[in-house]
């Protein structure tokens, strides 16, 4: 067996792992919620829409949001990316053409919205990159809301601070910064951000959807 072919098997391993742990969590969130909905729904004016102190700096305030995300999630999410579209401004046909655009992948996460409804979430996603490898991402997503419809449909726009891990650079994470956008109905969101880069790298617009449960 060569190294190609030992590489392959490795990473086949790694992607199977990996989305059977999501599953795992998956399967776990959902009974977990389905012990609570009923009473989240039943007592949704009782929902503690928390605040960091007016006091703090920029960075204690996502620091606090964070915290708050992670201990007392109002809703859990599944993630499913579906394209990665590649700027043609910044890329020549060669690469365009040997490029996938298809991440097809799956996600879990948790969010949290604060007095003004505006969303902070917790999210981890596992997909197949440009290159057809698997890649992971995790991190912090803040969406400034309006809404619409008696509040059934939403737009906003925000920032994700994140950290990625692909097969170029070894699976070690790699942090980032970004811009989002979203457009929501009910518990469906279609979420995006776009990585900028140079001349035949980074410039990706990346799509996923976030399915509340």
């Amino acid at each position: 067996m060569n190294g190609i072919q030992q590489v392959a098997q490795v990473g086949m391993a790694a992607r199977s792992c990996v989305f059977c742990l999501c599953a795992f969590a998956i399967l776990a969130h959902l009974q977990a919620f389905a012990t609570g909905y009923a009473s989240y729904t039943s007592h949704a004016g009782d929902i503690s829409y928390s605040q960091p102190p007016d006091d703090y700096n920029w960075f204690r305030k996502v620091n606090y949001n964070i915290g708050e995300t992670w201990r007392r999630p109002h809703i859990y999410d599944l993630y499913t990316p579906v394209y990665a579209w590649h700027n043609r401004m910044t890329y020549d046909r060669e690469h365009i053409g040997r490029y996938n655009e298809a991440t097809l992948g799956l996600g879990i996460g948790a969010t949290r919205y604060d007095k003004d409804r505006d969303m902070h979430s917790l999210y981890f996603m596992a997909f197949r990159d440009s290159n057809y490898y698997f890649q992971t991402v995790f991190g912090y997503l803040f969406v400034k809301n309006w809404h619409f419809n008696s509040g059934r449909a939403n737009a906003g726009v925000g920032w994700t601070c994140l950290f990625t891990q692909r097969h170029e650079y070894n699976y070690v994470p790699l942090p980032l910064i970004l811009p989002v956008g979203s457009l929501g109905y009910g518990r469906v969101n279609f979420q995006l951000t776009y990585v900028p880069g140079g001349k035949n790298d980074g410039n990706v617009l990346f799509c996923w959807f976030k399915c509340a449960f």
